[in-house]
C-alpha cells in the first residue's frame, strides 16, 4: 500500500524539472491550450458510488484554491494560489510567460507523491516542458524566526534544437485579507520602501528575496502605490541545448514572526542553502512519519482521503516528534475554536496514532483550557465527546476517572450533535466512560441530544446525510452521498468545508470520522465488521484492505474480495489483537445489496450464518478465513 499511496510528509513543493532532479509524472495526455503550446488535460477519478452500480461518471475534480506550505516541525507557512502565485505574508512572486505577459498554466495544480508535501503543474514553453518546485519550512536566527520558501524554476528540452525560453516573475507587495494571507503578513503602506542590498531584495531593510542559478535582469521600483502593483520584476532569457535541461531559483522570506530580530543572522541563514539543501533541511523537519491504517479500496478517493486528511491535521500546526500545537486552519491561523483540538485528537486515537496524540489527550481532559467555557452547548458537546471518542481507545482508568468528571460537567443541558455524528451514538459513548467508574446514576441522567440542523447543500448537511443513512442501514444511501463529498476533493484527497473556498482541516475531521462508521460499529458490546461497505467499491479480483484499526476491543486488520467474477462468492479475513476487552459477537457484513446464503470455507475459526444474511466469526484463535456464496439483492 505504501508504494501506492503518497506519503506526505513535510513540506509542500512546486515544480519545474532540472537536470538530475526528474520531473513528476507527466499527464498521459495534452489538449491544446488557449494560447501558445499545450496543457495538461484535467484529471478525472473513478466514478461517484450512488446507490446502482452503475454509476453516472463522477465530475471533474475540484481544483484547489490554493495550497499550504510548509513542514510538519513548524506552523509557519507560505501560500500558493491557483493563479500560480506565492505568498510569503512578506511579498508575492508570480510567474508569467515572458512573451504575453500570461501567468503560467495552472490546471494541473497539485500535490505529487513523495516523501514530502509537494505540488506542481506544468507549462509548455514552444517545446520546452516546464514545471515549478517550491518546498517552504521555518528559517531561524536565534528568536528570530521566519518563513523560507525556495522556488526552483526548471525548463527541458527534449527536442533536438536549441530553444530560448522568455519568463518573467512579478514579485508584489501582496494583498487580500489577512485570513486568507499566511500569518503573520505586512499590511501594505504608500510608505513601505523597496530596495536592493547586495544579493538581497529588501522591503523596509528586511532582506524578502534572494535569486540562485540563471540570474534574471532585475527592474526594481522603491514604491509603489498599490499592494497589487509589482515592485520588482524579475526577466530571464534562458536559451535550453536539445536534450538538456536549465534552471533557475528564487528564495523567499516571510516577516519576522519570532519573539526576537536577528536581521544579520536570518540573512546568513537565508543564503546559506541550496533548493536542494532547502528541501534536505525539511525532510528532517518532518523526519517522524508513525505507521497508522491504510485503506484499499476501489474508489481511490477514499485511500487518498484517510492520508490526505491524516498530514492535512499534522502539517498545519506542530506536529513532528510531538504535538505542541494543532489548528484546523491553514497559513498559520489559529484553530476555529478549542473543540477542534478534542476533534482533532480523537481523529489521530482512531486511525492508529494513539500514542502521537494521547500527550495533548491528557491535558486537554485534566486541565481544560479556558476557552471551554466560551463555546456554545453544541461546542462543549464536541469537546468532551471527541475526547471520549479518544478515551476509549487509549485506555487508562485516571484518564476516564477525570474525563467522566469533566462530561458530567459539560453535558448539563441537551445539545446538537456535530455534523458527523449520531445523537443515539455520542450518548451511548459518553455513557459508557461513566459506567466504566461506576457512575451509572450520571449515565442515566444525561440529557438527550438531537441532530444539528445545517444550511441546504453545504458540506455539513451532506455529512449529516452520510450519517443518517448509516445509522437507518441505508448503506447504499449512504455510500451515495459520501461519493458526493468526495466529489468535493482534490485528486489527492484534500478538501474544504466550503467548496469554492481553500482546503481546511475540518473537511477530514467530518469525512474521516465518517469512513471509520463504514468500516467497523464497536460502540457495544459486539463488534460489527464492515457494517456500511457496498458492492461498488469492491473491484473484481482486487482486494479491500483495512490495515491496523483500532477498536475498544483492540487493533485490526480486515480483507475482503470476490472470488469470482460474476460476484457470487466472497473471501475475506480477519484478523484482531484482543485488549482488554474481548468482543461479545463478532459480526462480518457482507458488501450490500448481497446477503451471505451459504459458507463455503472457513479456517482458523467458526463462521456461523444468521438470518439477516450477515455471518457471525467464532474467534478460536486471532483471526478467521472464510470462503462465502451470496445472494443477489434480498433474494
Amino acid at each position: 500500500m505504501s508504494n501506492l499511496l503518497p506519503t506526505f510528509a513535510a513540506a509542500l513543493m512546486l515544480c519545474l524539472s532540472v537536470a538530475g532532479d526528474p520531473l513528476p509524472p507527466a499527464p498521459a495526455a495534452l489538449h491544446p491550450a488557449a494560447a501558445g503550446g499545450t496543457q495538461p488535460a484535467p484529471p478525472r477519478v473513478a466514478p461517484a458510488v450512488t446507490g446502482t452500480p452503475n454509476a453516472a461518471p463522477a465530475p471533474e475534480l475540484r481544483r484547489p484554491r490554493s495550497l499550504h506550505l510548509s513542514a510538519y516541525s513548524t506552523p509557519l507557512a507560505a501560500k500558493l494560489s491557483a493563479d500560480g502565485s506565492f505568498d510569503t505574508g512578506g511579498l508575492s512572486l508570480q510567474f508569467v510567460d515572458g512573451e504575453t505577459g500570461a501567468p503560467l498554466d495552472t490546471t494541473l495544480l497539485r500535490y505529487e507523491r513523495g516523501p514530502h508535501f509537494s505540488s506542481y503543474f506544468y507549462h509548455e514553453f514552444g517545446g520546452v516542458t516546464g514545471v515549478v518546485r517550491a518546498v517552504a519550512f521555518d528559517g531561524k536566527s536565534g528568536d528570530d524566526a521566519r518563513v523560507r520558501l525556495a522556488v526552483k524554476l526548471g525548463l527541458e528540452n527534449p527536442t533536438t534544437e536549441e530553444r530560448s525560453v522568455h519568463v518573467r516573475a512579478l514579485v508584489r507587495p501582496g494583498s487580500g485579507a489577512a485570513e486568507t494571507r499566511p500569518y503573520p503578513a505586512w499590511e501594505f503602506a504608500p510608505d513601505d520602501e523597496y530596495g536592493q542590498d547586495g544579493e538581497f531584495v529588501t522591503r523596509n531593510g528586511h532582506a524578502v528575496m534572494w535569486m540562485g542559478g540563471v540570474k534574471p535582469e532585475i527592474e526594481l521600483r522603491e514604491r509603489v502605490a498599490g499592494a497589487d502593483e509589482p515592485f520588482c520584476v524579475l526577466d530571464w532569457k534562458i536559451s535550453v541545448p536539445p536534450d538538456r535541461a536549465e534552471s533557475a531559483t528564487v528564495h523567499l522570506g516571510g516577516p519576522p514572526a519570532g519573539e526576537g530580530l536577528d536581521e544579520a543572522g536570518w540573512r546568513a541563514a537565508f543564503r546559506r542553502h541550496s533548493f536542494e539543501a532547502t528541501i534536505e533541511m525539511s525532510r528532517w523537519q518532518s523526519d517522524v512519519r508513525p505507521t497508522y491504517t491504510r485503506c484499499n479500496v476501489g474508489d481511490k478517493r477514499l485511500s487518498n482521503l484517510i492520508v490526505a486528511g491524516i498530514q492535512t491535521l499534522r502539517l498545519y500546526g506542530d506536529g513532528n516528534r510531538m504535538i505542541r500545537r494543532l489548528t484546523d486552519r491553514p497559513f498559520n491561523h489559529p484553530a476555529t475554536d478549542i473543540a477542534v483540538e478534542a476533534e482533532m485528537v480523537a481523529t489521530f486515537t482512531e486511525f492508529g496514532l494513539t500514542a502521537f496524540a494521547v500527550d495533548r489527550l491528557d491535558p486537554l481532559i485534566s486541565d481544560p483550557p479556558a476557552e471551554v467555557a466560551d463555546l456554545s452547548p453544541e461546542r462543549r458537546l464536541a469537546y468532551v465527546w471527541n475526547l471520549a471518542r479518544a478515551a476509549r481507545l487509549a485506555k487508562d482508568d485516571l484518564r476516564e476517572g477525570m474525563l467522566a468528571l469533566l462530561i458530567v460537567e459539560l453535558c448539563e443541558e441537551g445539545a446538537a450533535v456535530p455534523a458527523y455524528a449520531d445523537p443515539e451514538l455520542v450518548r451511548a459513548d459518553l455513557s459508557d466512560i461513566l459506567g466504566r467508574v461506576g457512575m451509572d446514576d450520571e449515565a442515566e441522567a444525561l440529557p438527550a441530544f438531537h441532530w444539528g440542523e445545517f444550511p441546504e447543500g453545504s458540506t455539513e448537511a451532506l455529512t449529516q446525510s452520510v450519517r443518517r443513512a448509516l445509522s437507518e442501514g441505508r448503506s447504499l444511501d449512504a455510500w451515495a452521498h459520501l461519493g458526493r463529498l468526495l466529489d468535493r476533493t482534490s485528486l489527492d484527497g484534500f478538501g474544504g468545508m466550503d467548496p469554492e473556498g481553500d482546503f481546511d482541516g475540518r473537511f477530514p475531521i467530518h469525512t474521516l470520522a465518517l469512513f471509520r462508521e463504514f468500516i467497523i460499529d464497536d460502540h457495544g458490546d459486539d463488534m460489527h465488521v464492515f457494517p456500511g461497505l457496498v458492492a461498488p467499491l469492491l473491484p473484481d479480483f482486487q482486494r479491500m484492505r483495512i490495515r491496523s484499526l483500532p477498536s475498544v476491543f483492540g487493533g485490526w486488520t480486515g480483507t475482503i474480495f470476490w472470488t469470482f467474477k460474476k460476484r457470487h462468492r466472497l473471501g475475506a479475513d480477519f484478523k484482531l489483537s484482543l485488549g482488554a476487552r474481548r468482543p461479545r459477537d463478532v459480526i462480518l457484513y457482507p458488501p450490500a445489496p448481497h446477503k451471505a446464503r451459504a459458507i463455503s470455507i472457513a479456517r482458523h475459526g467458526e463462521v456461523e450464518l444468521q438470518p439477516d444474511g450477515t455471518m457471525k466469526l467464532v474467534l478460536t484463535g486471532l483471526g478467521v478465513e472464510l470462503n462465502a456464496v451470496l445472494s443477489a439483492g434480498d433474494s
